[in-house]
């Protein structure tokens, strides 16, 4: 059996994050919804735990904005794929 690839959810409207990490089948893709959070730096922290395949992201958020973490990810886990999902 294949590995599933690893999510995170980042965003600060947390009924935004729940939408995206809780309303789709992830799994029927192969893909665990393995993290969340609802700022920047929790959001570090979470991917630094998890250490995620891919991301999904904001740009405007509390505490570390969405292309500053993205920076750090890519420093962290070169392989991971962010996407980010932003009204800004």
């Amino acid at each position: 059996m294949e590995r599933m690839l690893k999510l995170c959810v980042i965003d600060d409207i947390r009924s935004v994050v729940d939408m995206i990490a809780k309303k789709i089948p992830w799994t029927d893709y192969g893909i665990e919804a393995a993290g969340t959070a609802t700022d920047g730096e929790e959001g570090l922290a979470v991917i630094e735990a998890v250490k995620p395949d891919i991301v999904i992201t904001d740009i405007r958020m509390p505490k570390l904005d969405g292309l500053e973490m993205t920076r750090r990810i890519m420093e962290l886990l070169p392989g991971c794929k962010v996407i980010i999902l932003s009204a800004y």
